[in-house]
């Protein structure tokens, strides 16, 4: 037996041995202690999960741009991180050019609070940080957010050294709410760039005490007491597993304590 031959037979071993087992599995939080034993998993309840994308960055040649590429995406992953972090994200894990986000949602408040990141977010980037990146580098930029909302499940995947230490310890998030806003979030025939896609679970959980106009496709979204977010919104039937409709949301804010008003998802 080779050793190639010798590592797949240990594979399957270890394969048959996770298939016979029994998980364990607790109610955590978010700031829960995840389990790093093969035979425990966390269940969250209540999370709203975002994905950002820079749209068109395989377009964004470091060869050609040089130094100013990685300008760009510095500024672009700082700046969304600062932003959700001042919103209360509870988790930000950043992805090559993008970004995963978790958020308690076991409140409409808290949910709120995601949705508003999100606005901030893709306001920020559109009206203020890709202009002056075209000044400065000459390259567009544009990002694309998926939301989606329910019950994730989380536990560490690697291995320990022979002194018993882990190494190769991630957390892994999986569920629906996970799979999915990734899925809204880049998938390019939804909607255009400069977008924020959500499924209708959670557009119902923050919009249904808040329509104004229903009949306008419109309604008026509060948070945090003072700011107040005119949300346009339009929507589509889809195929991804587990939601009947995207909504695409478009928003006019004018937001007194970062200074700015902006309207896009023109």
């Amino acid at each position: 037996m080779n050793n190639s031959e010798k590592l797949n037979e240990d594979l399957m071993t270890n394969i048959k041995t996770i298939f016979n087992s029994t998980i364990e599995i607790k109610n955590c939080n978010l700031d829960s202690t995840v389990p790093f034993e093969s035979d425990k998993l966390c269940k969250i309840e209540n999370v709203v999960s975002v994905f950002i994308d820079m749209a068109g960055s395989t377009n964004i040649s470091i060869r050609r741009h040089q130094k100013g590429a990685s300008k760009v995406f510095k500024a672009y992953i700082d700046s969304f991180v600062k932003i959700f972090d001042s919103y209360g994200a509870r988790f930000i894990d950043i992805q090559g050019d993008g970004g995963f986000i978790l958020f308690d949602g076991k409140t409409q408040e808290q949910r709120k609070q995601a949705l508003a990141s999100a606005i901030h977010t893709v306001n920020f980037i559109s009206r203020e940080l890709a202009p002056f990146v075209k000044k400065q580098t000459d390259i567009d930029l544009s990002v694309r957010v998926g939301i989606d909302f329910g019950t994730i499940f989380a536990k560490k995947f690697g291995r320990r050294n022979k002194q018993g230490s882990e190494y190769m310890n991630e957390k892994v998030w999986l569920g629906k709410p996970v799979s999915i806003s990734s899925k809204l979030c880049n998938d390019k025939e939804i909607a255009g760039e400069n977008t924020i896609r959500v499924s209708d679970r959670f557009f119902d959980s923050i919009s249904k005490t808040d329509y104004t106009n229903v009949n306008h496709n419109f309604f008026t979204l509060k948070y945090n007491g003072s700011d107040t977010y005119e949300l346009y919104f339009q929507y589509k039937s889809t195929n991804i597993p587990s939601i009947e409709k995207v909504y695409i949301l478009e928003t006019k804010i004018c937001n007194n304590q970062f200074g700015f008003c902006s309207n896009f998802l023109k």
